[in-house]
């Protein structure tokens, strides 16, 4: 195969030989290879390159590719590194429900050793798209031209009768998602396609039992792990602290998250499933349970949203709530504790029964910016955190008491994941590691509460007795089912609530009993985990 310089050209240095010239071009397309090492992604990564090769049918087109490519890598790698993923619709989600602060603070959060392992790829990655640029020559020799040309029209004609058949974007690309990088572009697709169902809002019948509590008032944490919460054994700083003398009327237990970013987890808590398989007609959430059992609904949240797009959270917040308020950036967790008041004054004066969220920004990275520098107790940025947020639960526990022992209240929490500690990369961050995935839930509820429920209260006690591995024996569906039973919709979701006499199944991770993932490697529960197809 002679490659032959254009006559634009500036090099006229001899084109180097097709050996070289693959190696180039198969190491641009190599990044799955270095996220999981097999012979399936070597065989990948061999086909992608020579699938996508018709690009070098023009100078310029490889050139643009080769850059691209570059580009495609560095997401992929750097966001395999913070969630053991490749680009899926909630990198998008997150990617486009994100202001320019927090990709800073997450930038400056990450770990060297990450950092470093990404260099890796991407100075090599980078130098060979200059060489590639300089040296490469679009394709001259017949033969060669023709299988090219043979491999574009391939493409083209996956695309008609794709159109033909009537496929959508979404579901051609995924049918060769195996061709790197299509998977990233099918999941910009999911992710245009749920973007726009994230809008529609189910009907939901009201319950058929009476709700069995009043008050109910649900607090989402943002990157707590309970590995740091001392209730759960933490022997460090007394991270809780402000929660011990309630301990009388809480249950504090750990809970296994479905994912290790916001826009993963969110979705189950709210609802008890993810946003995979989105019905038309919309997903039902609590707060679409709550207003069908006649309660007021009160959201209130810190966090952002300034990105360009709207999240699922912040969409269902905005739509399915009568009163919701949003923190402007930069607020302390501190400042959500007026509006819980005012929603408490409001239904004392009103016989309505109340749900109210308090979404919290929590130990979000960077976490030394998240409480006021006066409560920072240790030298310890996400310990100060903890215990922030544990000294507003607290508070926001004494404003339910102070409601009276007329009305039934209770008050759940529950962190949306967690994050890697000091032992597991030096720094606190996203992660795969045991405490990313561990996250610790509380639930109180007062006197008026117990009487009217002593047996589902007998029943919380007895899902919150540790086990003895110290692992969680519930993952985070128990949020959204815990709620659903309160309201009166019983085991609506198909997940028992923690007032449930049935015990739930074994908590996976991947489709993988979690227990194995976790006992394997401490730091990485995802290192069992490979490419999806």
């Amino acid at each position: 195969m002679q490659l032959l310089p254009t006559p634009s050209s500036q090099d006229d240095s001899p084109a180097p030989p097709l050996w070289r010239l693959a190696l180039a071009w198969w190491f641009l397309c190599s990044p799955v290879l270095w996220m999981w090492p097999s012979g399936r992604t070597l065989l990948d990564t061999v086909v992608s390159a020579a699938v996508l090769a018709p690009v070098f049918l023009w100078r310029r087109a490889g050139q643009a590719a080769a850059w691209l490519l570059v580009l495609i890598g560095a997401v992929y790698l750097g966001y395999f590194l913070a969630v053991r993923s490749a680009p899926d619709e909630y990198f998008w989600f997150t990617l486009f429900g994100s202001h320019a602060q927090e990709a800073v603070e997450y930038a400056a959060s990450w770990r060297w050793r990450d950092a470093l392992w990404l260099l890796a790829w991407l100075a090599p990655a980078a130098a060979v798209a200059w060489w590639l640029a300089r040296r490469a020559r679009p394709v001259r020799r017949k033969a060669w031209r023709r299988v090219l040309a043979l491999l574009g029209l391939v493409w083209v004609a996956w695309g008609v009768v794709s159109a033909f058949k009537g496929d959508s974007v979404e579901a051609t690309l995924r049918k060769i998602n195996r061709v790197y990088p299509v998977a990233m572009f099918e999941s910009y697709a999911r992710q245009q396609v749920a973007s726009h169902q994230i809008f529609a809002v189910p009907r939901v019948a009201a319950p058929a039992a009476p709700a069995r509590a009043d008050l109910i008032v649900l607090v989402i944490g943002e990157s707590a792990s309970a590995h740091r919460w001392s209730l759960l054994g933490y022997g460090g700083h007394d991270t809780n602290a402000a929660l011990r003398p309630l301990q009388a009327d809480v249950q504090a237990l750990p809970v296994l998250a479905n994912g290790n970013n916001t826009a993963l987890a969110l979705p189950v808590l709210l609802s008890g499933q993810g946003l995979e398989h989105l019905p038309p007609q919309g997903l039902p959430t609590y707060l679409d349970w709550a207003r069908a059992a006649g309660f007021r609904v009160a959201t209130f949240s810190n966090q952002s949203t300034s990105g360009t797009a709207e999240t699922f959270f912040h969409a269902a917040y905005r739509q399915r709530s009568d009163w919701y308020v949003n923190l402007p950036d930069g607020e302390y967790d501190g400042a959500l504790t007026p509006l819980l008041q005012q929603a408490l004054a409001e239904a004392r004066a009103s016989s309505q029964p109340l749900l109210v969220t308090v979404h919290t920004y929590g130990s979000h990275p960077r976490t030394g910016k998240r409480y006021p520098p006066e409560r920072a107790h240790w030298d310890d940025v996400y310990d100060n955190s903890i215990a922030y947020s544990s000294e507003l639960l607290a508070q926001w526990i004494g404003l339910l008491q102070a409601e009276g022992q007329g009305r039934r209240a209770v008050l759940l929490y529950l962190s949306d994941h967690g994050l890697n500690l000091l032992d597991c990369g030096g720094n606190y961050t996203h992660g795969s590691a045991r405490s990313a995935y561990e996250v610790p839930l509380l639930a109180w509820s007062n006197a008026a509460f117990r009487a009217a429920q002593p047996a589902w209260a007998a029943q919380l006690a007895r899902h919150a007795q540790p086990a003895p591995d110290g692992l969680p024996r519930l993952d985070n569906r128990v949020f959204a089912a815990t709620v659903a039973d309160l309201l009166g919709y019983g085991s609506a979701t198909g997940y028992p609530s923690l007032g449930a006499p049935q015990d739930a199944p074994e908590p996976l991770l991947g489709g993988q009993p979690y227990r194995a993932r976790a006992q394997a490697d401490a730091c990485d529960v995802r290192a069992q985990g490979g490419p999806p197809h």
